[in-house]
């Protein structure tokens, strides 16, 4: 906490929330859990309150205050800041308290976010992660999510994952712009978005992980077509997943791209190889029973590499 604060009983009527708490989602399951908590022990944790005129108002606690009206509490112990916040003082604060609480939801984070950099005018995600405690993934994702038109915010505070708009971004949405702009210009973000939303209510998509294997057959595509403005024989095939809720992305990563990434596996495998190798024949030097050993294994090695060259010829 920023400022000095004194513990009081005060009258649980003489308090009110705060309006820019992020906390805006209030589980039923959670608050019955608290208030059985709370109805056998008590508030054993104080809220924290600053005065405003007669009154005072919620800094952190509000689902104890709502639970002690609940159960009829006439007091609530509280922590009473000596003086009241700035405006940006007030969410920042807000912000550094949970750290150690119960997380938010994503949107109402996203628009308390939203807030610090409008007040603060602070845009460095450095700087934001020391104002906010949130990492610097956390804040890039939000600042996506505050982007997206209101339809797939409220579709968020509904229940769904924040992650499936920003595995999209990256998986689909920016790769495709990047590799397949020709491709990309028969669609716009949003139809994307839609698009992979009524494949998941199909149940075509039945993880959000498997957004990332778009990515590679998006690289694959601009890998066959050899230019940005050339067409891909995989064009077709790219569009129809966009477009086509009933085609599966995990059977067309099979089908398409999974002999490319198992390739770059293999080729990243072989090179880690050869640098062990070259570290083992400094290390060895001067060894002659270690250098007889390595060059067993790599005699080893290329014989059976060069038996499965022959499978290819």
């Amino acid at each position: 906490m920023t400022a000095e604060a004194e513990l009081y009983d005060l009258p649980v009527a003489d308090i009110d929330p705060n309006p820019e708490n992020p906390r805006q989602i209030f589980r039923p399951a959670a608050d019955e859990r608290l208030a059985e908590s709370i109805d056998t022990s008590g508030v054993l944790v104080p809220v924290y309150v600053y005065r405003k005129d007669d009154k005072y108002v919620l800094i952190d606690g509000e689902r104890r205050w709502r639970q002690a009206q609940h159960l009829g509490l006439e007091t609530i112990p509280a922590l009473v800041r000596a003086a009241a916040p700035e405006a940006t003082e007030n969410i920042v604060e807000m912000f550094n308290i949970h750290l150690v609480r119960a997380q938010w939801e994503d949107m109402p984070t996203a628009i308390a976010l939203g807030k610090v950099i409008d007040r603060t005018k602070v845009t460095d995600l450095d700087e934001l992660k020391k104002l906010t405690g949130l990492s610097k993934e956390k804040i890039k994702d939000y600042q996506l999510i505050l982007d997206l038109p209101k339809r797939y915010q409220d579709a968020i505070r509904e229940g769904l994952p924040m992650n499936f708009f920003v595995e999209l971004e990256e998986n689909v949405i920016r790769p495709l712009a990047r590799q397949r702009p020709v491709l990309y210009s028969q669609f716009t973000a949003d139809t994307i978005r839609d698009s992979f939303l009524a494949k998941r209510d199909a149940g075509n998509l039945p993880d959000i992980v498997d957004l990332r294997k778009m990515r590679p057959i998006i690289k694959q595509a601009a890998d066959d077509a050899g230019g940005l403005e050339s067409e891909s024989r995989l064009d077709a095939v790219v569009k129809d997943l966009i477009s086509n809720p009933a085609r599966s992305i995990d059977e067309t990563f099979t089908d398409v791209a999974l002999a490319a990434v198992e390739l770059d596996r293999l080729a990243a495998a072989a090179r880690s190889l050869i640098s062990a190798v070259d570290r083992l024949i400094r290390v060895t030097e001067g060894s002659a029973d270690d250098r007889t050993q390595l060059r067993s294994v790599v005699a080893e090695t290329l014989d059976a590499l060069a038996t499965r060259a022959q499978a290819l010829e």
